[in-house]
């Protein structure tokens, strides 16, 4: 596991570095590395776990230290040499120390990547923290009266804590329907995590914060979109776009990569690097099932010349992953078994030798991929919203208990739609997509609900106002941005295994190209062999420029999240969600969730005719992670 964690204190007794460390110790079995350890006062601590791989780095200088965790990513203003970022990060740490010496507390402006940068000042008694502009990654920070402590890892920082330690449920209610917590809240009172481009400084018991500005990775690139007259220009200019935003992710010289392969969005990405002459080798899940295998990874390993790997998934794995979940990974979510099965892949990429890894997320959020997703806006942005007298008497005669138990998740769709009725733009358009009800949680908690710090709406409101200006189907992909696992997964897969993993789609100059691009380049009106799937002008760049085969760029699309967890956890796994959930802060009902994992006739119906993927059992998920972080305060 690979960790980073440090602590500032006004006064040597104050220092809570040693009570990271041991968490980190006590979490993995080994006792993590002290970069910088200075008694005080000011006490300053910062140190690291690492297991050797690619994304920590370190470096000492002159009475200061830095360390970073995640990649560092060309375009980088200054940068010396033709190597990459990416390819020594004991390297990159020296000059981004160096830099730091010559530029001062500003000196991450115009650096590029996924990164959270800490650095240790005794010269100066400060404590910097910086956080990449594009949410890559974050710090968790617990801070007094007296210092202050961080970790890359929150589970770590969670357990330095002690007996202090409680869950904070004031968000309870929207995380449980909404599924993710907003404003870098965490499960905890006092954790929370950093937003992105943050910069924290705290010197001598004084914090100061300010914003990092995201800066332009390709300047100007928003109005050469804008000069594009034809569809041909379009694909000209976008295959240059995905060249270059691959170039700028791999390392300077050729070497065995790996690609997490499921559909086109990856193996566009594996084509890329193909041809920019490093060795590439694909892996994906394989399950007993052959239902859930993704299909013609032969082909594409034919085309490409390249090696494919099946990495077998069973609910041994899954559960394993379970139950050590707050121990890999950052935040609960209702995907447990996608973000679990990665992390495996990425422990057999790193065992087979390979230090960089590439896939395709963030693909469909820039080009309008997720089916689901679009289908749901379309609908929202076609029905008016219902006056709020009418809406709450539809409401009140709609949310019965004994349909919910009796239908699952189908209900529950259904009552999400009706709520989002009573919305007005853009938040009914923003967050579309509901987990659990307030009818799910009146049955499941046998309590009173906690005090909430807002309402739902006014949450709801609040996150979507910043995104008002854009139109239906970028806001609704945006809101879907916000719920996606993708983040939790990346980070969770890479600190586990060690490596690199980037996705060119995600890449900050690629991404504000594609956002630039018209809707009608990614879905047209017309009829098109993308009608379901979007990324038109994506798949047409494919196939124009001989990337891929067709029936690798027109296949049907197929969730990533997709396996058979719904029905392990009806049968094999029934008695482990249940041991788990006794972790949770309320008292539950265990009958309505022993019913909650059943196989409903009425949910098997919803999934094989209605949903674009086919897991149904997201409120068991997210219960079962939600308990493996809160259940640490009871332990």
């Amino acid at each position: 596991m690979n960790v980073v964690f440090g602590s500032a204190a006004a006064t040597s007794t104050g220092s809570t570095g040693p009570g990271i460390a041991g968490a980190v110790s006590h979490l993995f079995g080994e006792q993590p590395r002290t970069i910088i350890s200075h008694a005080g006062p000011p006490s300053q601590d910062l140190g690291a776990f690492t297991d050797g791989g690619a994304i920590v780095g370190h470096a000492e200088s002159d009475g200061a230290a830095l360390v970073y965790i995640g990649a560092i990513t060309h375009p980088v203003d200054g940068w010396i040499g033709d190597g990459s970022p990416i390819d020594d990060p004991f390297a990159t740490a020296r000059f981004l120390l160096d830099r730091y010496a010559a530029r001062g507390p500003d000196f991450m402006a115009g650096v590029n990547g996924q990164y959270a940068v800490a650095v240790v000042d005794r010269n100066r008694r400060a404590t910097l923290l910086f956080t990449d502009p594009w949410g890559g990654r974050s710090w968790f920070v617990a801070e007094d009266g007296d210092g202050i402590a961080f970790s890359s890892h929150l589970l770590s920082l969670a357990r330095s804590r002690g007996t202090s330690l409680r869950v904070d449920r004031s968000l309870e209610d929207f995380f449980l329907i909404h599924g993710f917590y907003p404003f870098g809240r965490t499960p905890y009172a006092g954790i929370r995590a950093l937003a992105p481009g943050a910069v924290l400084e705290w010197r001598e018991g004084r914090r100061e914060a300010r914003q990092l500005p995201p800066g332009e990775p390709w300047p100007g690139v928003a109005d050469a979109v804008a000069a594009l007259r034809t569809e041909d220009e379009a694909v000209e200019a976008l295959y240059e776009a995905m060249v270059r935003a691959t170039r700028e992710q791999l390392p300077s010289r050729p070497e065995r990569v790996a690609v997490l392969l499921g559909g086109f969005d990856s193996a566009l990405v594996a084509s890329l690097i193909r041809h920019l002459g490093h060795e590439v080798e694909t892996y994906s899940f394989h399950y007993e099932n052959a239902g859930y295998n993704q299909p013609h990874t032969d082909t594409l390993a034919r085309h490409l010349g390249t090696r494919h790997h099946w990495v077998q998934i069973d609910r041994q794995m899954v559960e394993k992953g379970l139950r050590e979940f707050s121990r890999t990974f950052n935040q609960p979510t209702n995907w447990p078994n996608y973000v679990i099965q990665t992390a495996r892949i990425c422990e057999r990429i790193r065992a087979d030798g390979i230090r960089h890894c590439y896939s395709g997320d963030g693909c469909d959020a820039v080009f309008l991929g997720y089916p689901g997703t679009y289908l749901r806006a379309r609908v929202f942005d076609a029905l008016p919203r219902v006056p709020a007298s009418l809406h709450r008497l539809l409401v009140s005669v709609a949310a019965r208990p004994l349909v919910e138990r009796t239908l699952g998740h189908p209900y529950r769709v259904a009552l999400s739609m009706l709520r989002g009725l009573g919305r007005s733009h853009p938040a009914r358009g923003y967050l579309s997509f509901r987990i659990m009800d307030e009818v799910t949680l009146r049955q499941l908690r046998r309590e009173a609900p906690p005090q909430a710090e807002k309402s739902i709406d006014q949450l709801v409101a609040e996150l979507s106002s910043p995104f008002a200006s854009l139109p239906t189907l970028r806001l609704a992909y945006q809101g879907k941005a916000a719920v996606s696992p993708n983040r939790n997964k990346l980070i969770g897969s890479s600190d586990l295994s060690g490596l690199t993993i980037l996705a060119p789609y995600m890449h900050a100059g690629l991404k504000k190209f594609a956002l630039s691009l018209p809707e009608d380049l990614l879905r047209p009106s017309d009829k098109t062999r993308s009608s379901v799937t979007g990324k038109y002008i994506l798949m047409k760049m494919a196939e124009r420029k001989g990337l891929l085969p067709a029936s690798v760029i027109y296949q049907p699309k197929m969730a990533a999240v997709d396996g058979p967890i719904d029905e392990w956890y009806a049968g094999p796994l029934r008695s482990t969600l249940m041991e788990l959930m006794r972790g949770l802060p309320f008292d539950f009902d265990a009958d309505y969730v022993d019913r909650l994992l059943d196989l409903k006739a009425s949910e098997t119906v919803f999934k094989r005719y209605v949903m674009t993927d086919k897991v149904i059992s997201h409120a068991a998920s997210l219960l079962a992670t939600y308990a493996a972080f809160t259940g640490a305060v009871r332990r």
